[in-house]
């Protein structure tokens, strides 16, 4: 049976299976000071940082992979130099403590070139883990999944780097990291997947994929997770209309039912409740 749980305090996550333990963080942007200092803002290198929590989180957790779900580097095509050299060494200090595994995000381009040959780069249309009868589908978000993550009975994703945004008693706007849990409607989903590949749906899209492709869409349990790298901005998902990525567009994840966490797996309720707060 897969168990799928939250690291309390830390925008990480733990998959565990009979005889694997997989530890899952997503949205790094080593490089992302680059981007603050054209705006004349200027901090020290995150990167050393982020290596530390992370060793010190493989230590606590002690996975038997690491599986980071996209945006490993911030420059969305080629990355510059320092930048290269930044990731490469990131890459292989990780690598050095536990299998290192990478689904490529947008700001990935290129990612196949930089990373030591120890670190397997997945497609970026995601990764499924079969555990039984149970399936896990991993994907950053950006992208339309491959259609055998539409049969995963959990998926988990990142890309937004969710925030919420709540107000204080002396009128403060103040924004927290989340995780959000959602389900998807597997009509919905399968009639825009069969729109996405350009085929023409029938009554019932569920019958059609399974027809066609052998995946049985189940009414998926989804899981979106924070930003790892702390310095980051994100969205306020309680302020805004839109969400990011091909599967949040395409109505099938109704927002008005999605279950808001904090980091440290403080519930605060479904977010049609939490609104414009």
């Amino acid at each position: 049976m897969v168990k799928i749980r939250i690291i309390p305090n830390l925008p990480a996550l733990q998959i565990q299976l009979k005889n694997e333990k997989i530890l899952c963080i997503a949205d790094l942007h080593i490089g992302f000071e680059k981007e603050l200092e054209k705006s004349g803002i200027k901090i020290p290198p995150q990167t050393p940082s982020i290596l530390k929590s992370i060793q010190q989180l493989l230590e606590k957790i002690n996975p038997s992979k690491l599986i980071i779900l996209g945006d490993v580097k911030h420059e969305i095509t080629t990355p510059r130099y320092q930048e290269v050299i930044d990731v490469y060494d990131f890459l292989v200090a990780l690598s050095k403590k536990v299998q290192t595994e990478i689904v490529p995000g947008n700001h990935d381009g290129q990612i196949e070139a930089i990373v030591p040959p120890e670190v397997k780069v997945h497609s970026p249309r995601g990764i499924v883990i079969k555990e039984e009868k149970e399936v896990v589908g991993l994907i950053h978000g950006h992208a339309w999944p491959d259609v055998k993550l539409l049969g995963a009975h959990y998926l988990i994703m990142a890309h937004i780097h969710p925030l919420i945004q709540l107000t204080t008693g002396t009128g403060f706007k103040v924004t927290y990291p989340i995780w959000i849990k959602a389900t998807w409607n597997a009509n919905c989903i399968a009639r825009a997947y069969l729109k996405y590949v350009k085929i023409k749906t029938t009554e019932n899209p569920v019958q059609q994929i399974k027809e066609l492709f052998g995946i049985e869409v189940s009414e998926t349990k989804i899981i979106i997770m924070p930003a790892y790298n702390k310095m980051l901005g994100g969205i306020p998902i309680n302020t805004t209309q839109k969400l990011l990525g091909p599967l949040l567009k395409t109505n099938c994840v109704l927002p008005s039912n999605m279950e808001i966490y904090l980091l440290d797996g403080t519930y605060l309720g479904k977010l049609a409740s939490l609104k414009n707060e």
